[in-house]
C-alpha cells in the first residue's frame, strides 16, 4: 500500500513495525475520551476557545465493548491513555475503567491531568486500578504566571497535590511513572531552566520533568507559516499509522489535534475499531501522508504535535 523508501522506512520503525504495511493490523495507541468536561481554561487549549457543551460521560456498554476489543490485541497495543482534550479526574469512574484495560492485558495504561482534583483518595484509587503512568501538566514555576495560563485552578492545589503524589510513590516504592509537563510560551519563557531545576529535584527514580513548545492545534489557534508547511509537507505524521481516538460518544476523529471531530473517521458505537482503523477515511489520510500530500488536509498543514523538541530533565 505504501512506497518504500527512507521516510516510510524511519516511520514503520517508530511505530515498531518491519514495513510500514503492517500498521493496518490495528492501532498501536489509543486515545479514548471519558468525560468531555474540564475544569480549567488554559490559554493554549482549544477547550477554552469552543462553546461550552453538556457534559458527557462515555456510557459504560460503551466502553466495555471497547475493553472486550481490545483484549483482543493486547500484545499488539503499545498503550492507551484515558483522556483527549478533557480532564480524566472528573470522570468518578476513571479507576474502575483502568482496572478493565489492566484486567484485559493492556500493558500501559496513561492518563494527563491538571492535579487539581489529585486527592491522596484519588491517588490511591490509581495505584489501585494498575495505573502505569500519570502526566501532569504544570505550564509555570511562579503562582501569578501559573494562574495567568492556566484559568480557573488553583496553583497552591495543584502544586500541593504533586508534591503529595511524588511524595507517595517514594514512600510506597510505587512503579508509576510520574511526567511533569510545561507547554513553553510567551507568558512562561523564562521560567524553564528554573522549572526543569526544581522539579528534577523532587522527582524519584523513573519520572522526568520536561518542556515543550506550544503547537497551533493544526492551525486552529494560529496560522502556521508557509516555509513550516512546505518543510513538513514531506514528512508524514505517526499519528494516522499509529493512533485512534475516540470521544465520550464513540466517534472517531482524525488526530488528537482535531478536538471539534472536524475529519470524522467512523463510529465505534456502530462499528469495531478494526472496520474504522482498515476503512476509506483512515487509509485516505495514511496515503495522502505517505505519498507527500499531507497539505491536502488542513489541519495537517506544517503541524508538527509530534516532532516538537523537548528540553528533557531526568531524575
Amino acid at each position: 500500500m505504501f512506497e518504500e523508501n527512507d521516510v516510510n522506512r524511519a516511520l514503520a520503525k517508530r511505530i515498531f513495525l518491519d514495513r510500514l504495511d503492517e500498521c493496518i493490523f490495528f492501532p498501536k495507541y489509543f486515545v479514548v475520551e471519558t468525560i468531555n468536561a474540564c475544569n480549567a481554561s488554559c490559554i493554549m487549549c482549544p477547550m477554552s476557545t469552543r462553546e461550552k457543551r453538556t457534559v458527557k460521560s462515555m456510557d459504560s456498554m460503551l466502553f466495555d465493548k471497547f475493553a472486550d476489543e481490545v483484549k483482543l490485541y493486547a500484545d499488539w497495543i503499545e498503550s492507551v491513555c484515558l483522556n483527549k482534550d478533557n480532564e480524566p479526574t472528573l470522570d468518578n469512574g476513571l479507576a474502575g475503567k483502568i482496572r478493565k484495560l489492566k484486567d484485559a492485558g493492556i500493558k500501559h495504561v496513561t492518563i494527563s491531568t491538571n492535579a487539581q482534583l489529585l486527592t491522596p483518595v484519588l491517588i490511591q484509587s490509581l495505584i489501585d486500578s494498575g495505573l502505569d503512568d500519570i502526566k501532569i501538566s504544570l505550564n509555570a514555576l511562579h503562582k501569578e504566571t501559573y494562574e495567568k495560563i492556566n484559568k480557573g485552578l488553583d496553583y497552591n492545589k495543584v502544586i500541593s497535590n504533586t508534591l503529595e503524589l511524588i511524595r507517595q510513590k517514594k514512600q510506597f516504592k510505587w512503579k508509576l511513572a510520574i511526567c511533569l509537563r510545561m507547554v513553553v510560551q510567551d507568558e512562561n519563557q523564562s521560567e524553564v531552566e528554573e522549572w526543569l531545576d526544581f522539579w528534577s529535584e523532587k522527582l524519584g527514580t523513573g519520572d522526568k520533568a520536561y518542556a515543550l513548545p506550544k503547537h497551533s492545534w493544526g492551525n486552529q489557534l494560529f496560522e502556521e507559516n508557509k516555509d513550516k508547511m512546505r518543510l513538513f509537507e514531506k514528512k508524514p505524521c505517526v499519528s494516522p499509522f499509529s493512533t485512534m481516538l475516540i470521544d465520550v460518544e464513540g466517534r472517531v476523529c482524525l488526530c488528537c489535534i482535531d478536538h471539534e471531530t472536524k475529519f470524522f473517521m467512523g463510529d465505534f458505537s456502530k462499528q469495531s475499531i478494526k472496520e474504522i482503523w482498515t476503512g476509506e477515511n483512515f487509509n485516505k489520510v495514511r496515503l495522502l501522508h505517505s505519498s507527500s500530500k499531507r497539505n491536502e488536509i488542513s489541519l495537517c498543514r506544517g503541524c508538527d504535535i509530534w516532532e516538537r523538541k523537548y528540553v528533557v530533565s531526568k531524575a
